[in-house]
């Protein structure tokens, strides 16, 4: 045997011994969410086992930390493998996917996020997804981002139907998905209310009472120690603004004393403001 055969004889026992210690640790991963299940009890399901502000901060860690050959993505979609395949240990979890255009690629990034073993379905409308997530057919709903002009926005729904509606937790992607065959972006919506990651991005569903504009809306934000931009409105018949979608660089819960500090500045030009979600920043 020649002395290039030997060295490859022995690096490839080396892989085969890492694979042995890298299949161990991740069974030991397994039986440490069964653990963590046990330990949180019953309880109420969907707070129990999907943390998306947990769930960033694991990915923003590694990715922190990571160096060498193998590309910042893979590491990514192994963990999302991981995160997904914990969460399935721990209770339900089901995806249901709107794509009224570009389906493949809606489905591929959802794919991506959620991994191989998480069972998706797929829907031409966003009030099927909303549906199949307030009745509990889905835990998850990933709906494309909101468009200025559409005619049948579905966000304006998180913001009337109060605790009974699901909530925006994440922006997919995460991490830059080149390989998509279209660039797609979409918002990821549960009855599991929004945490904290600490790098996040609120959306916030503003009704006006009279013509405000969007550039006013964020100076009365800023104002209130929120930095905002507008990603949507929603139209009367008479061509009048009355719902604005705004989104601002900061954690915001319904309880957060800048929102009545908005509305003071606002006075009676702005009706209400309503948090419908909060995301962590993606990766880029």
């Amino acid at each position: 045997m020649s002395v290039n055969a030997t060295e490859l004889d022995a690096l490839r026992r080396e892989i085969d011994e890492i694979d042995d210690r890298l299949h161990d640790l991740l069974m030991r991963r397994a039986a440490i969410g069964e653990h963590v299940a046990r330990v949180k009890g019953p309880g109420n399901w969907p707070v129990n086992h999907i943390k998306p502000g947990r769930e960033a901060a694991i990915l923003r860690r590694l990715i922190a930390r990571h160096s060498g050959p193998l590309p910042q993505g893979v590491v990514a979609g192994i963990w999302r493998e991981l995160i997904s395949a914990n969460c399935l240990i721990q209770g339900p979890l089901s995806v249901a996917v709107n794509a009224p255009t570009r389906s493949v690629s809606y489905w591929d990034m959802s794919r991506r996020h959620f991994g191989q073993a998480t069972p998706m379905t797929l829907h031409r409308s966003a009030q099927n997804v909303l549906r199949a997530v307030t009745g509990g057919q889905a835990t998850i709903g990933i709906l494309p981002l909101p468009q200025e002009g559409e005619e049948d926005p579905w966000w304006p729904q998180l913001a009337a139907g109060g605790g009974n509606m699901p909530q925006i937790i994440a922006r997919l992607p995460f991490v830059a998905q080149p390989s998509l065959l279209e660039p797609v972006a979409g918002f990821v919506v549960t009855m599991v209310p929004p945490e904290p990651s600490g790098d996040d991005v609120s959306l916030l569903a503003i009704s006006v009472t009279e013509q405000v504009s969007r550039g006013r809306l964020a100076e009365l934000l800023q104002q209130a120690g929120l930095t905002g931009y507008s990603l949507a409105s929603r139209r009367d018949a008479d061509g009048g603004a009355e719902l604005h979608l705004m989104a601002v660089a900061s954690f915001v819960a319904r309880e957060d004393a800048r929102l009545e500090h908005f509305l003071e500045l606002a006075r009676s030009s702005v009706q209400a403001v309503v948090p419908i979600g909060a995301y962590a920043t993606p990766l880029s």
